[in-house]
């Protein structure tokens, strides 16, 4: 299943993930390149490409120590019938790991740090959603 989501993502490269798309083995020049265009191309000024490619590195120290087998697609499309409905999107990041998978789909706010766990807690009912979906 991983193979078919590279595949996909190799025809259809995201343009917006500065994280997902990295890989710590490219060329540390090459990286802070891709990362700055990316980030030029969406207008972020608030994030530099050197912070990007730091979150890079964290992400990948995290899921090497959570799920050191683990297989890492960035921006997988999904669509998937839920009820009398149809999700459509893209989650940030799929690991399959042994059978298993995990979802990373982040989330951003702007807003200040005491308005973070309220923002958070937003986004709560769609987990069981995920979960659900991933299972299928």
């Amino acid at each position: 299943m991983v193979a078919a989501f590279r595949a996909m993502y190799r025809q259809n490269k995201p343009e917006v993930s500065v994280i997902g798309y990295d890989a710590l083995t490219r060329d540390k020049g090459q990286r802070l390149a891709d990362a700055t265009a990316t980030l030029q191309r969406w207008n972020v000024t608030d994030f530099s490409a050197l912070d990007a490619l730091t979150a890079s590195e964290r992400l990948y120290m995290w899921q090497r120590d959570r799920l050191p087998a683990g297989n890492a697609v960035a921006e997988v499309p999904v669509i998937a019938p839920a009820s009398e409905q149809l999700i459509q999107g893209r989650i940030d990041m799929l690991i399959e790991s042994g059978g298993d998978f995990a979802i990373i789909d982040h989330k951003s706010f702007p807003g200040c740090f005491e308005l973070w766990e309220e923002r958070a807690l937003g986004h709560a009912p769609s987990l069981p959603l995920m979960q659900g979906r991933s299972r299928q």
